[in-house]
């Protein structure tokens, strides 16, 4: 089993998201991000969020979520750096 685990309870969101990504044999554009905001009225500001994978999908920030304001924050990453996904 994964030691990040012990980080997630079932029941948590993080929970459903982190057993439908471990459980897949490879790791593909909607896995692969460092941070995903997915609800609503979400805000973030003045932060560089970045993924150092440069051998495929290197996903930094994922958004799902209706009025989500992203202020000053940089993307870095190899492939498909912002994925808004709804």
């Amino acid at each position: 089993m994964n030691p990040s685990w012990a980080f997630f309870k079932v029941g948590d969101p993080a929970c459903s998201i982190f057993l439908g990504c471990a459980s897949k044999s490879a790791i593909g554009t909607t896995c692969s991000q460092v941070v995903w905001a997915a609800n609503d009225n979400f805000e973030i500001a003045y932060l560089t969020i970045e993924n150092p994978a440069t051998d495929g999908q290197a996903v930094a920030a994922r958004a799902n979520g209706d009025k989500q304001n992203w202020d000053h924050v940089n993307f870095y990453g190899f492939q498909d750096t912002l994925l808004s996904d709804g």
